[in-house]
């Protein structure tokens, strides 16, 4: 089973990461229940109107494969 599993969130305008792969911290690292895995987002860091992505990164053996556009496109709307 994957136990190492990353996640980035890039601007898809910019191609910059917004939130980074934190590798050494683990802060993102994906979690997992008995569903499967999953990630939580802080959307606060992210800023509203802008478009983004998800990336996905596995470590095996210590090497890393990066999944680019692992999500769809999702955009940050206001808050109601």
């Amino acid at each position: 089973s994957l136990r190492d599993v990353h996640f980035r969130v890039r601007d898809v305008a910019t191609n910059e990461s917004v939130i980074p792969v934190d590798l050494v911290g683990n802060s993102s690292r994906a979690s997992s229940d008995q569903n499967g895995m999953y990630v939580s987002i802080d959307m606060a860091s992210l800023v509203v109107g802008r478009s983004y992505v998800i990336d996905v990164l596995l470590v095996v053996d210590g090497s890393v494969k990066t999944f680019m556009n692992a999500s769809t496109t999702f955009r940050v709307l206001p808050s109601m």
